[in-house]
């Protein structure tokens, strides 16, 4: 930045979470400072919903939040529920083809007279054909095949 641009001003609400007070005083019985935090309102607050807040000062929201226990009121195996590394994430997800194409679709659901469904799946499936005597093929040897105009079943003759 240079010297002579003017520097842009930073908001007066210096900690997160800061909102205007107007008018509103800490939630703390005694205490006189406005109560522009916002906190959970405690022991007797339901689940149900977005819930219920108090507002506290700085001094009194600091307090709360270092005396504060996500795992309060829950059983062991319930906190190494909530702990697990992979908690919400169960759900099962299909797997991705390894051919690099999608599965063919089942021809009876498709009336094609021109072949352009099957089209797209002759050529990779014939690649991904195996020999009909079950022997494995390298990629190598599929490549020089198919140099030569050999299906991957031709043998040696």
């Amino acid at each position: 930045m240079a010297d002579d641009e003017p520097r842009r001003e930073r908001p007066k609400a210096r900690f997160h979470g800061r909102v205007d007070a107007q008018g509103r005083l800490c939630a703390e019985p005694g205490c006189d400072q406005p109560g522009e935090f916002r906190a959970p309102a405690g022991a007797g607050a339901t689940s149900d919903g977005p819930g219920a807040y108090r507002w506290l000062c700085l001094d009194h929201v600091r307090a709360f939040n270092a005396g504060y226990n996500f795992f309060t009121g829950m059983t062991p195996d319930e906190i190494h529920a909530a702990q697990r590394p992979y908690a919400g994430w169960e759900r099962e997800t299909r797997a991705f083809a390894s051919s690099g194409a999608d599965r063919p679709p089942k021809w009876s659901d498709f009336h094609d007279p021109l072949d352009a469904i099957g089209a797209r799946f002759k050529e990779k499936m014939a690649e991904a054909r195996g020999r009909a005597d079950g022997k494995p093929l390298s990629g190598d040897d599929r490549r020089a095949l198919k140099v030569l105009g050999l299906a991957a079943d031709a043998d040696r003759h």
